[in-house]
């Protein structure tokens, strides 16, 4: 799902970003989830303060790249 949003519809990870709420500890599917077009991952069960820290981060970075992204046009 994660790869089609990414390729099929063309959502980059500045224009959409995603993170993941898992349950799962192995590295190696945590690892794919992020190569799959994740942002980040959040473990359950939630943590709201990590999770609100995360989803802010991760629009900063997003509005910084657009941003930067528009100065180099």
């Amino acid at each position: 799902m994660l790869d089609r949003l990414r390729s099929g519809f063309g959502y980059a990870k500045s224009d959409l970003p995603i993170v993941v709420m898992t349950g799962d500890d192995n590295p190696a599917n945590q690892a794919a989830l992020l190569r799959a077009g994740a942002n980040d991952l959040v473990h359950k069960p939630v943590d709201e303060r990590l999770l609100v820290t995360k989803l802010r981060f991760q629009l900063q970075v997003s509005r910084h790249q657009r941003a930067r992204a528009l100065a180099f046009e």
